[in-house]
């Protein structure tokens, strides 16, 4: 009868060890599952935390004022008489690349066999005429525009020395520049509400005129406002 009770006391004594082994096991794995969640916890409040300052503090707002309007060769082969309404109408100076000028002279002398008609040719001289005409006056709204966003007081430059490049990528250049001239570094603060907040805007006020798609979707990769002539006229005559 002894040894019977004595395993059994034994017995029972090993159960409760394995139980409190198993109970140690469980606690040290709550711990362990505890500190993993506080830490996520502290990690997505952080996050939290830093995109409440970022949004809080900074606001980038982009404003597009058309002013200097970049009309691509196109422009005056296609629809010139809407290149003149834009000049005319006094609310907006359009300025033309030097490669666009070199380009309507070409085509108005026929020399230019991608726009090898009697139309191009025709509206190319008319643009050419008109041009210098209007620049030779000193038209305010209207100015010749060099790769460097320089716009110039006369024709005396017809040409520059450019990189080798394409002439859309000129075309492009020019508007950059001129866009870095006019626009950056016209950030303001936009009226917030505390001394930790404000508003960055970010104002663009050249917009090139182009219904080449390739130039289009190059403007785009550059931040630079871009529109096809005739959607731009619709868009002002609120149609």
């Amino acid at each position: 009868g002894e040894g019977e009770m004595e395993e059994a006391t034994e017995s029972g004594l090993l159960a409760e060890d394995d139980q409190t082994v198993a109970l140690l096991k469980l606690k040290a794995k709550k711990d362990e599952l505890s500190k993993e969640i506080n830490q996520q916890d502290m990690a997505l409040q952080n996050a939290e935390t830093i995109i409440s300052e970022v949004a809080s503090s900074s606001v980038l707002e982009v404003v597009i004022q058309p002013k200097c309007l970049v009309p691509d060769t196109n422009c005056f082969v296609k629809l010139f008489p809407s290149v003149r309404a834009l000049v005319d109408c006094g609310h907006f100076v359009i300025t033309i690349p030097l490669v666009v000028l070199a380009e309507l002279k070409g085509l108005s002398k026929g020399s230019d066999e991608s726009h090898s008609n009697n139309s191009a040719q025709a509206n190319a001289k008319s643009a050419i005429e008109y041009i210098t005409t209007e620049i030779a006056g000193r038209h305010k709204h209207i100015k010749p525009l060099t790769t460097q966003g320089n716009l110039l007081p006369s024709l005396s430059i017809g040409t520059e020395i450019t990189e080798k490049a394409s002439n859309d990528d000129l075309i492009l250049e020019s508007c950059v520049k001129l866009h870095e001239r006019l626009d950056v570094g016209s950030f303001s603060d936009g009226g917030a509400t505390s001394s930790n907040s404000s508003t960055s805007v970010n104002r663009h006020t050249v917009v090139l005129l182009t219904d080449d798609r390739n130039l289009r979707v190059k403007a785009h990769a550059a931040n630079i406002p871009v529109k096809d002539l005739s959607s731009f006229m619709k868009l002002l005559a609120g149609t």
